[in-house]
């Protein structure tokens, strides 16, 4: 049995009687339905609830897309994920000579070395609005070092991100916001997504909180730094939640929601193979890393996902065609996301049996 539409919304009601948020957008898609959720507000003054067709940013998940586009150039043979980043750009210098020991799979799967690096805590510096933002961002790392040997331990790396969305712009002769649309949003049907610097949305996005001193809800123009340089590993995107689901659904069989194949099954696999670095102490397909995904067994299915900040999270399960996107705007995101998609997976698995 699915999912019902008065579950989901109970079990949205109760979560956030228990963690408070200013709003909520939620979409699961389960046995061939989509449910969608919006609760609380997506302003404070005036007020304004939220509404399913509100954008979100994105953050994070952004890697996802980022990481699904390398995989889609190497299934045209324009890549190897086996290859290093020097062999693929010539010239490029990270970390002195390392780019010719570090791998496109690598830079993926966060197992490069790269360590955070950069004026803010996401590791990500202003190289300007330009559409050269992320060459002069990748040309920034030639003087930083490794904080771990390539393929040793995991490292999440936001300049990482960047340089594989730098690769793209190298291999599509375009911007990596133009390569997004071309590659993925546009074949996949992806339309609820808006991408600043080139496709701009007529839809409403909702307001970002903070909590000050006193626990109240402050208005903030951005809670994470919204520089283009960091597109790539997610600064700028937004969405909705029923769009994050849609592009969760691609990784269901590698079809997208409107019946156009965006990846093969070779790609499809190897996203979700498990990467272990040589330091691992971890070796356990029940927690993985792969190239984007993190993944996890959960009672015997194979859960896909990746968060957005400290806001969202989407959710994937492959062998049940079941995807969770949650998205928040503010304090209490993090306990949110953390809970309620796996609440509610439990509940889909649990109804199978």
């Amino acid at each position: 049995m699915s999912l019902s539409a008065g579950q989901v919304e109970s079990m949205v009601e109760k979560a956030v009687a228990e963690i408070e948020v200013p709003g909520l957008s939620l979409a699961v898609f389960d046995d061939g339905t989509t449910i969608q959720c919006a609760t609380g507000r997506a302003e404070l003054d005036p007020e304004r609830h939220v509404r399913p067709e509100d954008l979100f940013p994105i953050w994070s998940v952004t890697k996802i897309m980022t990481a699904t586009m390398v995989s889609i150039l190497a299934d045209r043979d324009l890549l190897d994920l086996r290859a290093t980043i020097a062999s693929a750009i010539p010239g490029i210098r990270i970390a002195g000579d390392s780019a010719d020991r570090i791998t496109i799979r690598q830079l993926l799967s966060h197992t490069a070395g790269l360590p955070p690096i950069g004026p803010s805590p996401t590791g990500i510096a202003d190289t300007g609005p330009g559409d050269d933002c992320r060459e002069l961002f990748v040309n920034s790392l030639a003087p930083v070092g490794l904080s771990a040997q390539p393929g040793e331990v995991y490292s999440y790396s936001n300049p990482g991100y960047v340089v594989l969305g730098y690769l793209i712009e190298r291999l599509t002769k375009t911007t990596w916001e133009a390569a997004l649309c071309e590659l993925l949003l546009d074949p996949a049907g992806l339309e609820e997504i808006e991408v600043p610097y080139h496709r701009p949305l007529d839809a409403a996005r909702v307001a970002l909180y903070r909590g000050d001193e006193a626990g109240q809800l402050v208005s903030v123009e951005e809670i994470f730094p919204t520089w283009r340089s960091g597109a790539p590993c997610g600064t700028t995107v937004w969405g909705t939640a029923r769009a994050l689901v849609d592009l969760g659904r691609i990784f269901f069989d590698g079809v997208a929601p409107n019946g156009r194949r965006i990846l093969s099954e070779a790609a499809l696999a190897a996203m979700s193979e498990p990467e272990f670095p040589a330091r691992s102490a971890v070796a356990s397909p029940r927690l993985f890393q792969g190239l984007g995904w993190r993944g996890s067994d959960r009672r015997g299915h194979r859960v896909l996902a990746h968060g957005g900040g400290d806001h969202n999270e989407l959710s994937v399960v492959p062998s049940r065609n079941l995807a969770v996107a949650v998205m928040t705007n503010g304090p209490g995101g993090d306990d949110l996301r953390a809970q309620l998609p796996r609440q509610l997976i439990d509940a889909a698995i649990g109804s199978d049996a």
